[in-house]
């Protein structure tokens, strides 16, 4: 079958995922490729934010320890003073600080008690912003792990014609969507599912609980045992259409769902009627209510069911308030006008047991021999009913009743909704049509219904036509997983409404019964329910970030950036401003281009240099050659000529001598 709905792609652009509101939800999706672009860019910028950081904290510890006019310090205060005024950032000052204590160590007091404190703050400013810089784009990443999809052809899809008696598409379909689901269950619908292909919906599986001792949803004394023996199956305090079906809206845009399946083993005494027909031999009628065009609801031929045949299963529905003449009528004492019903009958045939089988809808207690090593079923047939409701909440209107529908079938829970009873917008009107449009399908009918004994758990475990050990419970362990793939078939049709169809043959000219796409939504709330699917993003080609963390990390890398660049100017001003200029003129003569400047002066280079305390000074004149640094330390050139340059050569030799010692 052809699959149009592997077209689908995720949207990429922001959007705001409503699941964390709308300034953390705000989300960034990416392609894999800009993704990575801006994942680099967000590296860089908190690097270069550390580097800005640490200019900032080394003016502040420079200035807090500049020298006040008229007293000295010893060497390494003003080495440490340049290292803090030059270094290339923390981790240059860092490396450079961390010498200056063994270099000194014996020629002046407490080297390591004074040095290496501004050594550990440069090296916590290297380890922040490095840690800063590789997690930025987990700061930045966008809460859950959830994308938006889109498909070529929003909308669901519309039968053409009700007459199945064809067959075609649409019933191919939901078989085709049953199988699908029920291999989703199997898989997805356990506390300890780990196959890979779970994290597609929104919620992996849709919660429920089960209450084995309901009362029997049918007339009094028709289940088997007694009146509070039936298993009901209740999504509970129903399902939200944002957080469990992935709907992604606003509080405002949200409804509430819930689904219960109440379902027992019958008597069928009451409508079983045995007729020895010819050409068939013995044949079982079961007469719960006509299903045109037949006038009884199962038949069992006896002779066909011991010719090595094992479980077989059938199986048919009414909806509350439908009463066609096409359709099965359920008898007085199974019919409800609040609920929809499924009657199903499960027909042993030759299945044998290795041990008896105390289940009510699949006993077997007779030995085949003496040695009772295998038994048989104690009867041709057993019946299960149930009762399936449904119902909408409005989560904005008042609490209690007023906020809900009735507990009742599809369709007059449709007539209810019609007359808006409980105060939907038109977002939300459209979103109950997205639920309300698929109930028809995910019933208990369509779980069994083209599958027959396949449906079956017990059929599982079974080998040539011998069952395995059966608990007591069998026939619960039969309608959880059915009412599981219900919910399933849910969530995989809030998916493909929003992209596209699934499981959908090509048309044939010659079928009528045939389905269609439905065409474009215009009205905003329609196409808004396009670009609002929520899925778990399953692949690596897109990324999202929250657009909060990326504001954070750009709003107060840059405050720092910005406070980096111009700290020493203001603080200049702020300095003189104050009366304290010789901190900001310590500063600037300690510059790396000043100290050489100064370096030139005294070796005598000749030249005057004009700027004075600009950032770059520079020598007045054009052409002005120098020599390399190594010769500035014990050159011969002459201050002021002849005598006193040898002199300064002399001083300068006896001083490296003495530095020596």
């Amino acid at each position: 079958m052809s699959t149009p709905a592997a077209a689908t792609w995720t949207y990429t652009g922001v959007w705001i995922n409503w699941s964390y509101g709308t300034i953390r939800g705000a989300t960034l999706t990416l392609s894999k490729r800009y993704g990575g672009f801006l994942t680099a860019f967000l590296a860089i910028y908190v690097g270069f934010t550390g580097r800005m950081f640490w200019k900032t904290l080394s003016y502040a510890l420079h200035q807090h320890n500049t020298t006040r006019p008229g007293t000295t310090r010893d060497g390494i205060h003003y080495q440490r003073q340049i290292i803090l005024r030059n270094s290339n950032g923390a981790l240059s000052a860092c490396l450079s600080l961390a010498w200056l204590p063994l270099s000194w160590r014996g020629r002046t007091n407490r080297p390591f008690i004074r040095i290496l404190p501004f050594a550990f703050l440069a090296a916590l400013n290297v380890g922040f912003f490095g840690i800063a810089s590789i997690f930025s784009s987990v700061a930045s990443s966008a809460p859950g792990n959830s994308t938006l999809i889109l498909g070529p052809r929003c909308g669901g899809y519309n039968n053409t014609s009700f007459s199945f008696s064809l067959g075609g598409n649409y019933l191919s379909k939901i078989l085709a969507d049953t199988y699908n689901a029920a291999t989703y269950v199997r898989q997805c619908y356990s506390a300890n599912a780990t196959d890979l292909g779970c994290g597609v919906y929104h919620r992996q599986s849709l919660p429920f609980t089960v209450n084995p001792n309901a009362t029997c949803p049918f007339a009094s004394g028709l289940c088997l045992f007694n009146d509070n023996s039936a298993f009901a199956i209740d999504t509970g305090c129903l399902l939200d259409s944002h957080a469990d079906l992935g709907i992604n809206a606003p509080p405002q845009h949200r409804v509430l769902f819930r689904r219960v399946t109440t379902c027992a083993p019958i008597h069928a005494a009451q409508w079983a009627t045995q007729v020895n027909e010819s050409g068939f031999g013995p044949v079982w009628y079961i007469n719960a209510g006509p299903n045109p065009p037949s006038n009884y609801t199962f038949s069992y031929v006896i002779s066909a069911g011991s010719t090595g045949f094992g479980y077989a299963l059938s199986a048919v529905n009414a909806f509350a308030g439908y009463t066609p003449n096409t359709s099965w009528v359920p008898d007085a004492l199974i019919n409800r006008t609040d609920a929809d019903i499924t009657l199903m009958m499960l027909n042993q045939n030759t299945m044998g047991y290795t041990v008896v089988s105390d289940d009510p809808w699949m006993p077997a207690h007779e030995p085949v021999d003496d040695q009772n090593s295998s038994y048989i079923g104690d009867s041709y047939l057993g019946l299960l009913a149930c009762a399936e409701q449904y119902q909408i909440c409005n989560p904005n209107a008042v609490t209690g009743p007023a906020g809900c529908t009735l507990l009742t079938g599809e369709l007059p829970l449709l007539w209810e909704l019609s007359s808006n009873t409980v105060g939907l917008n038109f977002y939300q009107e459209y979103t109950v049509i997205r639920i309300q449009e698929h109930v028809s399908w995910m019933n208990i009918f369509q779980a069994v219904s083209g599958r027959g004994a396949a449906a079956l758990n017990a059929n599982e475990h079974t080998y040539h036509l011998i069952q395995s050990a059966t608990p007591s419970t069998q026939w619960h362990i039969e309608v959880s997983p059915w009412f599981s793939l219900c919910l399933a078939k849910l969530q995989a049709h809030m998916i493909e409404w929003a992209t596209a169809p699934t499981n959908i043959e090509p048309t044939s000219q010659s079928n009528t019964n045939t389905t269609t796409i439905s065409p474009a939504l215009v009205a905003p709330y329609q196409t808004i329910m396009c670009r609002n699917q929520l899925i778990h993003s399953t692949t690596s080609s897109y990324q999202s970030f929250s657009i909060l963390g990326l504001s954070l990390i750009i709003a107060v890398g840059g405050v720092i950036i910005i406070v980096g660049l111009f700290v020493d100017v203001v603080g200049g001003w702020v300095q003189r401003a104050i009366g304290r200029e010789w901190r900001d003129t310590q500063w600037r003569l300690e510059e790396t281009l000043q100290l050489h400047r100064a370096a030139c002066e005294s070796a005598g280079i000749k030249g005057v240099w004009e700027l004075g305390l600009h950032a770059v000074p520079r020598t007045v004149g054009r052409d002005m050659n120098m020599p390399p640094s190594s010769e500035l330390w014990g050159c011969e050139l002459r201050r002021n000529g002849g005598e006193r340059g040898e002199v300064v050569r002399q001083e300068t030799v006896l001083l490296r001598n003495q530095i020596d010692e």
